[in-house]
């Protein structure tokens, strides 16, 4: 094998030229992969690759040819040289066997002890054994022989010619199983050319053992009546011989078998075990080989089976039912009876009795049941309440067996309850005062717990407005407690009664205070106030035929409500004058007379009725009215709107034509300005050729309007004409060349921007257009912006490629008009130009790069790569300083000094001990220092290799190189001392090893070990081997105590090394041959969680013998340590890790068991085998750590999710898994997760469940998250039903603007949507179908429109075929467009009207008062009658209380955020002609100080809480509270009486989540959070105290159960329930930092594991006595099983009770029903005033839409005080009466006052929490509640504070 980098030969050319002619380069033009020349200047030739003469595809001859050439001489000369190469063999290779490891078998000797010689040898024909010499041209002889120092190798020998083995000695299988023997292969001509194989041979057995039975234990413990499979024992049956299959017979038979699997002795199947009749058994138990010829029996075991009691026997009651009658005053702790049950069992543990009392929760609170069978009285009885008890005694026995009596219990009843009035008896009675006299008008009812008490009825005066004697005679109560009335009543002399009901039963009395209220009757006629009327009207011209208003007339009614209820009318027909019905006021309605120049004075006469039944009509009143006439001024009006004229114009222009008109004159005009002059006496005219750009852009025209008549009057009016500018002038550049440069490689947008001007006034007529010059030489590189007059290139250029360095280029601008929406160029004759010339700048932008180079392995296919080496070199140690055999090469494709480069070698900071260094021009790598590749810290060398270039910035690029450094033989072999001397005990003359030599090579080369040579000779026979691989010393013939010396030649190869060995030998005693172990295999059990030190085995103790040094026990889990006094194993007291079955291969640890002698032999050995039983001590695990999974929305229950997995490293783990949540289901066993319910993505998106893996011991969890999928189940929404938008023709600057963004919602996820318009609508609008945006075209815009658009749910069908109109909306919304500049609306009688403002916005903080106001509307002429109205339908917190002011007031508190938008529109006070409309646009947002400040707290409140549930804030009762956001209100509402949240609608499906309610307080600035946590079964803890209910503090509870367990959770109270006197339970939840509840399950785990374990102090945590914690579904299904009996028993009471109450129930309902009606009818005539705006008294939300569910006919319903007047101003229109003049303030007032139907004071009125109607309590509705206000008032007194 030649080397690597080896010089083969070295060739020279000479050349007879001189200087750099004389300049020789070598190369190689043959072809080859294993030569090369180390550098082009030099003809050494190297071996580049090794070559092996012994490959059969290596060459064997090479012809090279070598070219010698003086390149750099001009010209080229070259010669040529062939040299041939022979590839001779070496002796290089060692023999070789052919296989590794041979493998053999022989039959063991069973007749003769092990090691005696045989009489005849045994030929070994089961293996073949073959070693060759690997060179092929010298071939050695192969001679074989044995290593007599392995392990009974003295039992073979070998033939040295053909290595067939022999058995010369007896071999025992059960002593030696197997024998390794190591076959030696050496050249004959060269002892230290071997090679060495191993062979394995196999002793084959026979069957010459017994076997033997190995017990677990031999004395166990087994309870009565164990079923078939209960584990007794287990058996290990050994057979030295290794036989398996055995039988196990036992005696006596049948009672128990085994498994021949395992070896578990268990119960058999007929197998009874019964303590009464045997406490002990005894077996014998023998075992039998199967399998083979002989069938060996073992010698038999005994196993002894002791008895355990069991629990078989139940408890017996002797009586199983009782009867007995206790009286109802009974005092407590009374025993009312004892039984007594007896158990059969003897044992102790199982014949003790507990009693337990098994019934509903009342039983148990009443009655209780000792330890000794006393029945014991807990609580006082009620035979009222329940008359008698029936209930069952549990005897239990402590193994949980039953037995049970039932026990009935009559209460017998005394008298000891006082009559209670029932709670429908009346205490508010209306009676009318012509109610028919002797005749009952109400019922008293009471009731007396006590049976068969006989009641009395009586009354007891009060005076109220007359004396008793009065009373007395009017009022009358019969014995069944009817109310009669005996004397007529009069409501107007007195208007109320009060009287006290009594009722006895003989020894108790009650009474109740009955208020009797006297309903109004129709019995009083109208009553004008004054007895005549007389009004003067002052009448104008611009009044004719509109209605004026004259006055008003008033008259007074005694009687109340509709009864008072007055209603005007003309007493005769009156053709002129009118009066309105409800309020007197009197107006001139006449349109067929014109009273100008006319004075005049009318009467008639106007009537007054009432509206009772029968109406009642007053005497006529007398009205006189006189008319007055009034003068006029003249007015003026423009014939048109817009005043412009044009510049440039060479005649005269007209500006516009006048018209006036006068009432009672004609008129005239006047017009003084230099611009402009009248003629004709009513055209203005412009004067010709305008300059605009020399005049004013408008000028301001006044116009005197006079009348011709004496004195005369006149006006002035002012109007704006403008000059219109004209497109006179054209553009032109400011400079007329330009000079740019530009970097190559770049495009840019902008290289100049060119600079133009135009003299014109207007923007519009300075639009100009720029564009290249039409014959453009440079063929579209360049683009000039028409826009903008940015010119730019098109393309980067290269500077280096390209030959143009220069370009010019010609820019023109012209003008550009808009005409007919189509651009229009105008082209001058003349264009302006500009030209433009641009250079080309060169840049360094070539990076230097790195070449490949011949005869240097490259790895990178191209450029430099991280981690990539692109040069690989190698070095020997020994190269010498100076060296330059290596250079790397760049180039750069930059010319000049951009392409020039220089190297460079980049060192790291502090890197200063250098070896290599690189020439900056050449890139020649030099080394600097010798190597050492024995102590130098790095055999390899990364360098990185820098290459820069002469540019400016300069451009870089780097390489990486990887230098080898080769060892080289240069060290010879060390060793670690001079002599080695070793000593050794010998028994006999058989080889022995002694020792080994420790030698190494520095450079890594391997030690041989040469023969060793004696020094001296003493005549002994003891010889030494020495290996010469390893070192290993041996020494034989060894015959008595000696001391030898050898020497031993340590060689690498290369330099030699003579030590010297010194042996010691002692000869000892041999050993006793029967001197060992009694079995070869001893088997042992113990369990996984055995404790330190603890003994788990016995092995028996070797006799004592002067041969026997120690016995050692060799555990290769560290686990175990013998006492080789004792024979004890013991489990290491310091062990730091314990058993662990799961970590066990195979679940048994083997050992070694060994007995030495005195020299160190083992002269006996066992395995011990040592098998580890499994116990549950490891929690199952689940597959995942956490699973995610996805389910689509409306899924039917039962799909499947997905199969959890856990597993349990113990033995056979029995896993359950459960959820903790009812929408999901778990198959316990198979972990399958199905859905239990139909999930809404929109109603919630996640869902985090956890799933728990239980093994009866120990629990996992894992967190389960669900996410819903979409699906597209929603419908789009808009929001809003209408809006508007205002929209003036000035708007548009092109023709289409966008008025107006839609958006619709939908709830599914990433839904899209697609709108459309229902019609075209005369082509003006058009919608975009994806984004919603509506645009306007420009067109004549003369009328309002209303817009109707729709949205449907995008689909792909849909859009492809563009069915939009085919398929019906999801939604429609209407857009009222509103033309904002109608001439015709906006003029009225010459004045132009309209809004100075079209739209507002305004932003306020809550909390908002009613009242207040928000924004005032104004107009251009303040001086008109006008009015303004809210246009729109839906209601509103905003209104416009006096119209003709335009203030916007809300109506009511607001204390919430909300936007608001809608439309206001000014109209004519009279005719309803609408000028003009607004848009206002209101937020109302929280202030940020409010905000800021909030404070956040969280209550439990269950899921199934009633309506009216009250939640304690902390605000104060005199502050004004409301509820914030919105979505909260769908829940509560906020009652500023008590400061509590009022629940107002079920919180069933928000179980186990989360409400926000946030509280705004009007006063102190504090805003407040409050977390409502709807709490489920699956989220509340029970926990059961002894305590009393009067002493709880459920602070200190909180507060103990919160230090305990931490901050992780915050712990609060939903419910405290007492459940007798000295037993309350707490309904407790849990929730998080982040205000989330957790999970009851996970709070349980934590409660115990914080507050229950072991070291933690309850006394000191828990000063209450706290008795029993479970959560709500664990006390669910023990209530099921307890409640069970009970229930059968109480369905089939009721079944019983129900058929007797039904009957009377409906006869009761149908005499209460017909009471009602009969109320209802004579309370149809009843007022009920409702103040809707004393929002402080209201506990119901301000919003809410307040209903009554008993409420009079609609006609008895009178509205408040709140109506929107605006509206009342209509009601004036259509009566077709109306003013002609504003009326004062003060008559305003009374006008909107008089509208009201109702003229009740307010103080009389009742605010709606308090309504009562016909003496009934009546319950108050909204949108989301339903309680009366009484019940409001009893939640705060019922409530548990917590």
């Amino acid at each position: 094998m030649t080397q690597i980098i080896s010089p083969v030969y070295t060739i020279a050319a000479d050349d007879h030229d001189n200087n750099q002619n004389k300049k020789i380069y070598y190369s190689i033009e043959t072809e080859n992969e294993h030569f090369s020349l180390q550098t082009s200047m030099s003809g050494r030739l190297f071996l580049k690759h090794p070559m092996d003469y012994d490959d059969p595809k290596q060459k064997k001859l090479y012809n090279i040819t070598i070219k010698a050439e003086n390149s750099d001489a001009i010209p080229k000369r070259f010669s040529k040289s062939h040299l041939i190469v022979h590839l001779n063999d070496g002796d290089d290779l060692n023999p070789k066997f052919q296989s590794r490891v041979y493998k053999a078998q022989v039959r063991e000797t069973p007749s003769l002890k092990q090691g005696e010689k045989l009489l005849s040898p045994v030929m070994i024909d089961s293996v073949d054994i073959v070693a060759r010499d690997q060179d092929i041209g010298i071939n050695q002889t192969i001679h074989f022989s044995l290593f007599n120092d392995t392990e009974n190798a003295d039992l073979f020998e070998i033939d040295s010619e053909s290595a067939r083995l022999r058995l010369v000695k007896s071999l025992d299988r059960e002593v030696t199983s197997s024998v390794d023997l190591l076959v030696k292969a050496t050249q004959s001509d060269d002892d230290q050319r071997y090679d060495v194989t191993l062979v394995q041979i196999d002793v084959t057995d026979v069957n010459d053992n017994v076997p033997v039975i190995h017990l677990s234990h031999v004395h166990v413990l087994l309870r009565e009546n164990s079923v078939v499979g209960s584990f007794v024992t287990s058996a290990n049956i050994s057979d030295a011989d290794g036989n398996t299959g055995f039988t196990l017979d036992f005696i006596p038979s049948g009672f128990l078998t085994t498994d021949p699997r395992t070896g578990e002795i268990t119960v058999a199947e007929n197998g009874i075990f019964d303590r009464e009749i045997d406490e002990e058994f005894q077996f014998q138990i023998v075992a039998t080989e199967n399998d083979t010829l002989e069938r060996y029996r073992s010698q038999s075991v005994t196993l002894t089976i002791e008895i355990l009691d069991d629990n078989d026997n139940d408890p017996q009651f002797p009586i199983h039912q009782y009867h007995l009658h206790i009286n109802e005053s009974t005092a407590v702790g009374t025993t009312i009876l004892q039984v007594n049950a007896t158990d059969d069992d003897v044992s102790t543990e199982y014949s003790s009795v507990t009693y337990e009392l098994v019934g509903n929760d009342d039983v148990i609170e009443i009655f209780h049941v000792t330890q000794h069978g006393d029945v014991i009285l807990s609580r006082e009885l009620d035979a009222e309440l329940m008359t008698s008890y029936r209930f069952k005694i549990e005897a239990s026995d402590s193994g949980g067996r039953k037995d049970g009596c039932e026990v009935e219990v009559w209460i017998d009843d005394v008298n000891d309850n006082p009559p209670q009035f029932v709670d429908d008896v009346i205490t508010n009675v209306e009676v009318s005062e012509a109610f028919q006299l002797n005749t009952t008008f109400a019922t008293i009812k009471a009731t007396d717990a006590d049976a068969n008490d006989t009641l009395q009825y009586s009354i007891r005066v009060s005076a109220h407005g007359s004396n008793d004697d009065v009373i007395s005679r009017t009022f009358h109560v019969t014995d069944e407690g009817y109310l009669q009335l005996m004397r007529g009543l009069d409501r107007e002399e007195i208007t109320e009664y009060r009287i006290f009901a009594i009722v006895t039963d003989g020894v108790h009395v009650a009474e109740r205070e009955v208020r009797i209220v006297v309903k109004d009757e129709n019995d009083n006629a109208p009553i004008f106030v004054e007895d005549l009327y007389s009004f003067q009207l002052l009448f104008r011209t611009k009044d004719f035929n509109r209605l004026i208003h004259v006055g008003q007339v008033e008259a007074r009614d005694l009687d109340i409500g509709v009864n008072s209820i007055v209603n005007y009318s003309m007493c005769y027909d009156e053709s002129n004058f009118a009066v309105e019905g409800e309020t007197g006021q009197i107006f001139l309605i006449s349109s067929d007379f014109d009273f100008r120049g006319k004075n005049g004075v009318f009467h008639f006469c106007v009537a007054a009725t009432d509206g009772g039944l029968p109406p009642m009509t007053s005497h006529p009143v007398h009205v006189s009215v006189h008319v007055v006439r009034e003068d006029y001024s003249p007015e003026a009006r423009m014939l048109t709107e817009n005043y412009h004229v044009t510049e440039q114009v060479d005649r005269k222009q007209l500006v516009t034509s006048l018209e006036a008109k006068d009432g009672d004159a004609e008129v005239g005009f006047r017009l003084s300005h230099p611009l402009f002059e009248m003629t004709s006496g009513v055209e203005i005219w412009a004067r010709a050729n305008l300059d605009a750009e020399a005049l004013q852009p408008y000028y301001d025209v006044t116009i005197e309007t006079y009348d011709k008549q004496q004195p005369h009057k006149s006006t002035n009016t002012t109007i704006t004409i403008y000059i219109d500018d004209v497109d006179d002038n054209p553009p032109y550049f400011l400079t007329d060349r330009y000079d740019v440069s530009m970097d190559e490689g770049t495009v840019t947008s902008s290289l100049v921007q060119l600079q133009v001007r135009d003299d014109d006034r207007d923007d519009v007529n300075r639009n100009h257009v720029f564009k290249l010059e039409a014959d453009d030489v440079t063929g579209g590189l360049f683009h000039v912006d028409p826009e903008t007059g940015d010119l730019s290139n098109t393309r980067a250029f290269d500077y280096d490629v390209s030959r143009e360095r220069h370009y010019n280029v010609t820019v023109i601008v012209e003008s550009r008009h808009n005409n007919n929406n189509d651009d229009d160029v105008i082209t001058a004759a003349n264009p302006r130009k500009c030209d433009v010339t641009i250079t080309i700048r060169d840049v360094n932008d070539n990076q230097p790069k790195f070449q490949p180079i011949a005869g240097v392995v490259s790895v990178c296919d191209d450029d430099v790569i991280a981690d990539c080496y692109l040069y690989r070199m190698q070095l020997d140690e020994d190269a010498g300083v100076g060296m330059t055999s290596y250079f790397v090469i760049a180039d750069d494709l930059d010319g000049g000094a951009n392409g020039k480069v220089e190297y460079s070698i980049i060192r790291e900071d502090g890197d200063d001990n250098h070896y290599f260094d690189i020439d900056t021009d050449t890139g020649e790598l030099q080394l600097l220092r010798s190597l050492d590749y024995e102590n130098d810290d790095a055999n390899e060398f990364h360098l990185r290799v820098r290459v820069t270039d002469g540019g400016t910035p300069p451009k870089h690029n780097e390489a990486s190189l990887l230098i080898t450094i080769n060892n080289v033989n240069d060290n010879p072999p060390v060793c670690d001392v001079t002599m080695f001397k070793f000593a050794r005990e010998i028994v006999d003359e058989t080889a022995k090893h002694v020792g080994r030599l420790q030698c190494h090579d520095n450079d890594g080369d391997d030690v041989i070990y040469r023969a060793a040579n004696r020094v001296g000779d003493d005549g002994d026979r003891i010889s030494v081997i020495v290996d010469e691989l390893t070192g290993d010393v041996y020494v034989s013939n060894a015959h008595r105590d000696a001391t030898v010396t050898y020497v031993v030649d340590v060689t690498d190869g290369k330099h030699h090394l003579p030590i010297q060995v010194e042996i010691k030998t002692r000869k000892c005693k041999k050993f006793d041959e029967n001197l060992k172990f009694e079995r070869k295999i001893y088997n042992f059990r113990v369990k996984e969680d055995a404790q330190p030190d603890s003994v788990v085995a016995m092995v028996p103790v070797l006799a004592n013998s002067s041969m026997i040094s120690a016995m050692q026990l060799i555990d290769p889990s560290n686990q175990f340590h013998l006492d080789d006094v004792t024979g004890e194993i013991r489990l290491r007291a310091n062990n730091t890790t314990s058993l662990d079955y799961d970590d066990v291969t195979c679940h048994v640890i083997t050992s070694c068991l060994n007995a030495f002698d005195q020299v160190g032999d083992v002269i006996s050995a066992a395995s011990v085998v040592i098998h580890i039983d499994d116990v549950n001590d490891n929690p199952p695990v689940f597959a995942r750590d956490h699973y995610v999974i996805n389910v689509r929305e409306n899924s039917s229950p039962g799909e499947f999710l997905i199969k959890v997995e856990a597993s349990d490293r113990d033995q056979l783990p029995q896993l359950r898994y459960l959820i903790n949540t009812e929408l999901l289901r778990v198959d316990d066993v198979t972990g399958v997760v199905t859905t239990a319910t139909s999930f809404d993505r929109e109603q919630q998106q996640q869902y985090n469940f956890t799933l728990t893996c239980d093994d009866s011991i120990h629990r996992s969890d894992v967190i389960l998250t669900l996410t819903i999928d979409d699906v597209n189940d929603n419908q789009p929404s808009f929001g809003i039903d209408e809006d508007h938008v205002l929209i003036s023709t000035n708007q548009f600057h092109g023709d289409e603007i966008v008025i107006y963004s839609v958006k619709a919602f939908d709830a599914d996820q990433d839904d899209d949507v697609i709108y459309s318009l229902k019609e075209n609508y005369d082509n003006l609008f058009s919608i975009h179908p994806l984004n919603g945006v509506v645009s306007m075209f420009k067109s004549q815009f003369s009328r309002n429109y209303d817009v109707i658009i729709e949205v449907r749910d995008r689909t792909d069908e849909l859009l492809r075929h563009q069915q939009l109109h085919t398929s019906p909306p999801d939604d429609v919304m209407l857009l009222h467009v509103i033309n904002d500049q109608d001439d015709s609306e906006a003029v009225k009688d010459g004045m132009f009207i309209a809004f100075l403002q079209k739209v507002h916005n305004i932003d306020i903080q809550i909390p908002v008062s009613a009242g207040l106001v928000v924004e005032r509307l104004y107009v251009t002429n303040r001086s008109a009658v006008v009015v303004f109205f809210i246009s729109t339908m839906s209601p509103l917190p905003f209104s416009i209380p006096d119209p003709r002011i335009g203030e916007i007031v809300t109506n009511r508190m607001l204390s919430r955020s909300a936007s608001y938008e809608f439309v206001v529109q000014v109209e004519d006070a009279c005719t309803g002609h609408v000028f003009d409309r607004a848009i206002v646009r209101i937020n109302i947002s929280l202030t940020d100080q409010h905000s800021a400040s909030l404070t956040n707290h969280d209550v439990g409140i269950p899921y199934d809480s009633n309506i009216g549930y009250q939640i304690p804030t902390n605000c104060d009762s005199g502050k004004h509270v409301d509820i914030y956001n919105e979505e909260a209100t769908k829940y509560f509402a906020y009652s500023p009486q008590y400061c509590t949240l009022v629940l107002v609608s079920s919180v069933v499906h928000l179980a186990n989540q989360t409400i926000q309610v946030m509280l705004y307080e009007e006063k102190g600035n504090v805003s407040q959070s409050i977390y409502a946590h709807v709490t489920g079964d699956s989220n509340e803890l029970y926990l059961y105290i002894n305590h009393s209910i009067d002493e709880i503090r459920t602070f200190d509870i909180v507060d103990s159960i919160q230090r305990c367990i931490g901050e992780e959770v915050r712990v609060g109270i939903v419910k405290i329930l007492p459940l007798n006197d000295e037993k309350i339970r707490l309904n407790l939840f849990a929730y998080n930092n982040d205000h989330q509840l957790i999970n009851a399950s996970h709070f349980t785990r934590l409660f115990r594991e914080k507050c229950f374990s072991p070291e933690v102090d309850r006394n000191h945590l828990f000063p209450l006595n706290i008795v029993g914690l479970e959560t709500a579904l664990e006390a669910k299904e023990r209530r099921k099983q307890v409640k069970k009996p009970a229930l059968e028993v109480a369905v089939a009471s009721l079944a019983i009770v129900c058929g007797l109450l039904i009957f009377g129930f409906l006869l009761i309902g149908l005499i209460h029903f017909v009471n009602r009606e009969r109320r209802k009818f004579e309370n149809q005539q009843m007022n009920i005033y409702m103040n809707s705006n004393d929002d402080n008294q209201s506990p119901l939300p301000h919003d809410g839409a307040i209903e009554l569910s008993h409420l009079p006919p609609s006609n008895s319903f009178v509205p408040s005080k709140a109506a929107n007047e605006g509206e009342e101003l209509r009601k004036m229109k259509m009566l077709g009466v109306c003013s002609s003049e504003s009326p004062t303030k003060s008559s305003s007032q009374v006008s909107l006052q008089s509208f009201h139907s109702n003229n009740t004071p307010t103080s009389t009125r009742q605010s709606f929490p308090d309504v009562v109607v016909g003496g009934d309590h009546y319950q108050l509705k909204t949108t989301s509640s339903l309680f009366t206000a009484h019940e409001m008032k009893e939640m705060k007194s019922q409530q548990t504070v917590l």
